[in-house]
């Protein structure tokens, strides 16, 4: 039934809720820290000497070997600046909450508070959150039910630059934080020009403080026996305050004299629904059907404003007209609107035979004129075989048996706002002497664009084995996605580089298997969970009668899953006397011994990075996997869950930075290996000040992982120890967040990813996955 609003997945949620005749009041505290992951290996101050030392000679050999540093000063050098060590932090983490819950036969209350303030793995990054929630639920009447749930919370956060981390890795470690006069080093003191990174981290104020409110209220009426009619009314209110500041101080201010800017963002949904539910038997047929109507709308209000070049960099952002020259403010507003109608019955005969329908017809006010409501109708059927009285005498040591399938569509509406129509921009430009603003066209309009739409079958079984202590359940499915929203490159001539577009089509089928056992019961209990996922995602059109087409580092390809790889193949490195014969695979006009060489995919003779790319990897996985564990014996409880994925490819965006060996900034420590006359490698290719980066398979790594992702150890204390002081419940525990990790995988954590939906499994630097173990105690009185 979820129709367009399940195109993702569902989520279902129950909020806590009090209890007539009880009141009860929680506490649950916790403290810890968390550490980054890892830290990526880069060369030392002594190291990074010599690699400039050598890729300066070598481009210009005149000089000699020692332009940079003597070998006398190098040899000083030690290990230099570890700006990762800098930067990196023990992040502590605070977490309380507090509730009061109970309530009378006619209303029963939930009250709750939470405080969570968590710094950051980086420095000068940190998030802090103080939220409130109450359920309210009342019977007034015996026919009339009502209830209202509010949650509240407001955050303050701290927000680290962009790109900071690959700016910590390639910083040189041979510059430091700090000139000699204590003044900070402005930036990276060689040809590549970028910021000092701990300046930056330090003295940048980018802070974004939130406000939302989520608020329902329902109503629900008994009209005859088995007929309720109810109404919901749900708002959800966001604003946002995003405040920066880059000070004239540091390398990226001085050219402003100080950057100030102070954004707002102001967001507003209403839902209403409206249902009609009967549900009744009759003999042993058992039914319930439902009626609904559900309306929603959004609106968005956005505001930017900034101003440079201040006097002082004293007053921050809290004083814009302090700067004399002003950035061209701007603003937005949009919304969107989506009406659905839902009709779903549910039949089941002698708990044996189920069936279900459903039908939801959604408009969608992001789509074109012509094409605005999609249709998505489902039908499940299931048989209960262990209800019936053969399979109970031929299986007795059967607890359950059921056997299931399904068919339906889902819709996807997720794009922005407005994508059918023709919009225009504002831009200035000059009229003679002066500078006037005009409009410009920004996208083509489109009256046929509509839904994207997913087609889905399901089938499998459970089954319950030893009086339900080990039950198995398998699901094979086949989805179809139609009508992909994507962002299609269209020629240039069109005066446009993409359009949003109804194009192609994709199919996802696989296999998922879990298996829950309680492997044993009495003073000791053990429980284990199992589950496997496997999935085979395949592009079956693109359109237009198109094969292919190349995004980026990616080429989406009928036959080929999305998440595909497109670059070029490493081939060994130039090794001397080989420069006649094959240099011509470098893609250098002048090759040189320790070149990297690359093969030729289309066989002419020569390489370019034009014509000899191909097919180098994959980010879908094979599989997926949980395993979760928890045990208890005499109040102690202990729980672990390892998960991991299995065949899938990263594209490490920060080791194809770090492998370029040009001296202008760090590498990898990769580069101690890499090709000199006297170590004539054929991995890691010479220094050289000023290569082309070349996007090819050294840099597409294996993502497969296995992770003990958390782990949870408790004691509950006897409740007659608890009696004399008017406690019910008390309990202590330890938890641990990523505690270990196991994987071949370079980068910071495999476990990331960053791009479109169909640019999936590129690591780009994004902000580092932390480590993470608490301490704490919950306590109800």
């Amino acid at each position: 039934m979820y129709g367009s609003r399940g195109a993702n997945g569902v989520i279902l949620v129950t909020t806590k809720k009090g209890r007539a005749g009880h009141v009860q009041l929680s506490y649950d505290g916790s403290f810890g820290a968390q550490n980054v992951l890892k830290q990526i290996d880069v060369l030392n101050a002594h190291d990074f000497a010599v690699l400039r030392n050598e890729a300066l000679y070598d481009a210009n050999p005149s000089l000699g070997a020692y332009q940079y540093r003597t070998k006398a000063e190098i040899d000083q050098l030690g290990e230099g600046t570890n700006w990762q060590k800098e930067a990196f932090q023990s992040g502590k983490v605070y977490n309380q909450q507090l509730s009061l819950s109970g309530g009378a036969e006619k209303i029963q209350y939930y009250l709750g508070a939470n405080y969570f303030d968590q710094d950051g793995v980086i420095i000068n990054t940190n998030f802090k959150r103080i939220g409130f929630r109450s359920n309210i639920d009342a019977n007034p009447f015996d026919r009339l039910q009502v209830g209202a749930n509010l949650s509240v919370n407001k955050t303050n956060a701290q927000i680290a630059p962009t790109g900071i981390v690959n700016a910590l890795l390639i910083m040189p470690s041979t510059a430091t934080v700090y000139e000699a006069n204590g003044a900070y080093t402005l930036r990276n003191p060689f040809e590549n020009i970028f910021a000092n990174p701990i300046a930056t981290l330090k003295e940048t104020t980018n802070t974004s403080q939130g406000l939302r409110i989520l608020g329902t209220s329902f109503a629900q009426y008994r009209i005859v026996k088995g007929l309720l009619a109810k109404v919901l009314v749900g708002v959800d209110l966001n604003s946002r305050d995003d405040k920066y500041y880059l000070p004239s101080y540091i390398y990226e201010g001085a050219g402003t004299k100080g950057k100030a800017s102070l954004g707002n963002f102001d967001g507003s949904s209403w839902l209403n629904e409206n249902t009609l539910n009967y549900t009744g038997s009759i003999g042993e047929h058992n039914f319930n059907a439902l009626l609904g109507f559900t309306q929603q709308e959004s609106k968005n209000d956005i505001f930017n404003a900034g101003a440079e070049n201040f006097v002082t960099d004293e007053l921050l952002f809290n004083s814009l007209q302090s700067g004399s020259t002003i950035v061209r403010p701007s603003s937005d507003s949009y919304s969107w609107v989506l009406h659905s109608y839902l009709a779903r019955i549910n039949y089941n005969y002698a708990n044996k035979y189920y069936v279900s329908a459903s039908l939801r017809r959604d408009g969608s006010s992001r789509f074109g004129a012509d094409n605005k409501w999609g249709n998505f109708p489902s039908v499940a059927l299931s048989w209960r075989v262990a209800n019936e009285s053969f399979f109970r005498e031929i299986f007795p040591a059967v607890n359950d048996f059921k056997i299931r399938t399904s068919f339906g569509t889902t819709g996807n509406q997720e794009i922005g706002q407005y994508q059918s129509l023709s919009t225009l921009y504002s831009l200035n430009y000059l009229f003679g002497n002066n500078v006037v603003a005009g409009f410009a066209p920004q996208r083509i309009p489109n009256k046929n664009f509509g839904w994207e739409s997913t087609l889905q079958y399901d089938g499998g079984f459970d089954i319950s084995l030893l009086h339900n202590r080990l039950q198995f359940t398998a699901d094979y499915y086949y989805k179809k996605t139609k009508d992909l929203l994507l962002n299609v490159e269209i020629p240039w001539t069109s005066g446009y580089a993409t359009s949003l577009q109804n194009f192609g089509s994709v199919s996802n089928r696989g296999l998922e298997l879990s298996l829950k056992s309680r492997n044993l019961q009495g003073r000791v209990n053990w429980n284990t969970d199992i589950n496997f996922s496997f999935n085979r995602n395949k592009v079956l059109t693109i359109g237009e009668g198109a094969s292919s087409y190349i995004s980026g580092n990616y080429i989406i390809k009928v036959g080929e899953p999305i998440g595909t790889f497109y670059g070029t193949v490493t081939d060994g490195i130039l090794q001397v006397g080989e420069e006649h014969s094959k240099g011509k695979f470098t893609g250098n006009a002048t090759p040189k011994a320790g070149d990297r060489l690359y093969k030729d995919i289309d066989g002419d003779g020569q390489f370019t990075t034009a014509n000899d790319r191909t097919i180098i990897g994959n980010a879908q996985p094979d599989f997926i996997f949980g395993l979760t564990n928890s045990i208890s014996y005499k109040g102690f409880d202990l729980s672990f869950l390892i998960q991991g994925t299995v065949g899938n490819d990263l594209l490490n965006i920060n080791r194809q930075n770090l492998e370029m060996f040009t001296g202008q900034q760090n590498a990898s420590s990769d580069a101690l290996t890499r090709w000199t006359p006297s170590n004539p490698s054929q991995l890691y290719p010479r220094a050289k000040l000023d290569p082309a980066p070349v996007f090819s398979n050294q840099f597409v790594e294996s993502g497969s992982f296995v992770r003990l992702k958390s782990l949870h150890f408790g004691y509950n204390f006897p409740k007659e120890w608890l009696q004399g002081a008017s406690i019910k419940n008390l309990n202590l525990y330890l938890t641990a967040q990523n505690l270990l990790t196991w994987t071949k995988y370079k980068g910071f954590d495999p476990e990331v990813t960053s791009g479109s939906n169909v640019q999936i499994g590129t690591d780009s630097g994004i902000y580092p996955a932390a480590r993470s173990i608490s301490a704490g105690i919950s306590l109800t009185f």
